[in-house]
């Protein structure tokens, strides 16, 4: 159906979808949970960063910030950071000591993918969950 410019949507969860991207977008930062698998949660949060990153007012190109927690039937709980900046990627996950070895093995596939899509890892950081 085809509305004028300005007629609000009728359907009352679609107003509510459209005030949250509307504010997702003022505020520069959007946060999700769910599931992306039966019974494996997810949540994800991104925020753009302002023009000055974290590095104490450091002159550097505006990224965004992403954070993700997930849970695998094999590797448990995995925590994520990553920030995107330009081309440039870098991520740090958090595990259970006992897969650490089996994700640093996937660090070449990782490069390979980023590098297909037109990224660089810039840094990988791979530790326990019991590490600070």
């Amino acid at each position: 159906l085809f509305r004028s410019p300005g007629t609000p949507p009728t359907d009352p969860a679609l107003a509510r979808m459209i005030n949250m991207q509307l504010a997702g977008q003022e505020q520069g930062q959007l946060t999700w949970q769910g599931q992306f698998a039966p019974g494996q949660p997810l949540e994800w949060k991104v925020t753009r960063e302002g023009e000055q990153g974290a590095r104490g007012g450091d002159e550097q190109e505006p990224g965004w910030q992403s954070g993700l927690r997930l849970r695998f039937a094999r590797l448990g709980e995995v925590r994520a950071s990553i920030t995107l900046r330009g081309k440039h990627v870098q991520i740090d996950l958090q595990a259970a000591p006992e897969v650490l070895a089996p994700l640093r093995e996937g660090t070449p596939r990782l490069q390979d993918a980023l590098a297909a899509a037109g990224s660089e890892l810039a840094a990988l950081r791979i530790h326990g969950t019991d590490t600070p």
